[in-house]
């Protein structure tokens, strides 16, 4: 969903009017853009586990941090989902 802000009045539109629309627009532009970088971090996860249980084919280091990647990574879709929660209540 492309949301594209639209700086110009529309007819009839009010400074307030087009004050509103405009905030409307950006709630709806960040709602996209969050699910976008939710989207992003969950396939970065996704890989990381991927190299996690990949066993011996990874260097140890590189596995440890995957993992570690992985957990943060983690904390992170946890922390946006819980503020997507709230957001929403």
């Amino acid at each position: 969903m492309n949301h594209a802000l639209t700086l110009v009045e529309g007819p009839g539109e009010t400074a307030t009017g087009r004050a509103a629309r405009l905030s409307q627009e950006a709630r709806a532009a960040a709602i996209e853009a969050t699910d976008q970088l939710l989207q992003s971090l969950s396939a970065s996860r996704r890989v990381a586990l991927e190299v996690v249980i990949g066993g011996d084919a990874y260097p140890t280091r590189i596995r440890s941090t995957a993992q570690r990647v992985s957990e943060t990574l983690k904390q992170a879709i946890d922390q946006i989902d819980c503020a997507i929660r709230e957001r929403n209540a």
